[in-house]
């Protein structure tokens, strides 16, 4: 996979530098989730329960609304053209997912990875960039244009596009209605929704590239995306529209901020530490959810996914503490990662 005429030292600007997987840590044991839990004031631990159940509460009416609204483009959009950088490499990213280097390495028949809500590439690039084969494809959407035509630009993903291992397109994945258009990637016409936007990915998909039509993929990444949908009905429309596009033998690798992150209480201080909904509006109005564990297990598992059985791949929370040097504070990062496969009855 490595491949030594690469160039890794080109910085891309406040978005990191590219590094070889081999020389870079996953911070994910800087202390214990139980042990944080425990440090917790009454009324934090209060708070983290009332919103842990309103994370079940919510999955469990799933179903109930006889509409699924479109996911808002616009605040993203604002939120790339004002911030191209704001997500970093994700160098860590092999190391996160042991059993992704098994997937690339295949050489039986063409490889294909997609990558939900790709943004300007921090996920897909550091994969790129070690990856020397030629069977390996890759596939990304996002809900902006600016952030895949940052993507774009860069030197690596001109090259894929140049080989074609490379298609990205334009979608709002949890919506009802897509747009795509792999050339400008200037949203077009919206598409009319089918089997209550079931088939979302699947017809975006063959809509972007012809040779992209049926197409299944080894393995779908799901990085900090669900997060940002507002709702556990988004979540659960998003996870059965790539459902569709999996192999029977593929992987689902999942991402996301954790419970009790340092940032939840900070969202929890700017409303009063009123619980009204389980989606946090920021100031440029995205928004953002945290997860845990029993919940996204429920969720998954509602939409026929269980955990693989690989102990480095199950779902297990990574906690990463950053200390202020000069004021001593310290800042708990509490992040949930797992990769799912089909349960043995989907």
């Amino acid at each position: 996979m490595e491949d030594k005429t690469c160039t890794l030292a080109t910085r891309t600007r406040n978005g990191g530098t590219l590094r070889y997987s081999k020389d870079v840590k996953l911070h994910a044991n800087d202390f214990e989730w139980d042990e944080k839990v425990a440090e917790l004031t009454k009324a934090e631990r209060s708070n983290v329960e009332k919103y842990m159940s309103k994370c079940l509460a919510e999955l469990s009416r799933v179903g109930s609304s006889s509409s699924l609204e479109e996911v808002p483009v616009k605040p993203w959009e604002t939120h790339f053209s004002a911030s191209k950088y704001h997500f970093p490499l994700k160098n860590y990213i092999l190391h996160a997912f042991p059993l992704l280097r098994t997937v690339l390495s295949r050489q039986d028949q063409p490889v294909w990875l997609l990558e939900c809500g790709c943004g300007t590439g921090s996920t897909l690039l550091p994969i790129m960039s070690e990856c020397t084969s030629l069977n390996v494809n890759f596939v990304g959407f996002d809900i902006s244009p600016s952030a895949l035509s940052h993507f774009k630009s860069h030197g690596i993903a001109q090259d894929y596009l140049q080989r074609n291992q490379l298609k990205l397109f334009t979608l709002a994945i949890g919506s009802a209605a897509y747009v795509a258009d792999v050339d400008t990637m200037v949203p077009t016409m919206k598409r009319p929704r089918t089997d209550d936007g079931v088939n979302l990915v699947v017809d975006a998909l063959a809509g972007a590239d012809k040779s992209l039509r049926d197409q299944k993929f080894d393995a779908i990444f799901l990085i900090f995306v669900l997060s940002a949908l507002p709702t556990v009905e988004k979540m659960v429309s998003a996870i059965k529209q790539l459902k569709r596009v999996l192999k029977p033998d593929g992987i689902l690798l999942f991402r996301d901020y954790a419970l009790p992150d340092h940032n939840f209480f900070r969202f929890l201080s700017k409303v009063d530490n009123r619980l009204e909904e389980i989606a946090f509006v920021k100031g440029d109005c995205t928004t953002q959810v945290f997860f845990h564990r029993e919940f996204v297990t429920k969720l998954f598992a509602s939409c026929g996914f269980v955990t693989v059985d690989d102990a480095p791949s199950r779902l297990m929370y990574h906690c990463n503490r950053i200390v202020n040097r000069k004021n001593g504070k310290r800042m708990d990062k509490i992040f949930i990662n797992g990769t799912f496969k089909f349960a043995s009855s989907s």
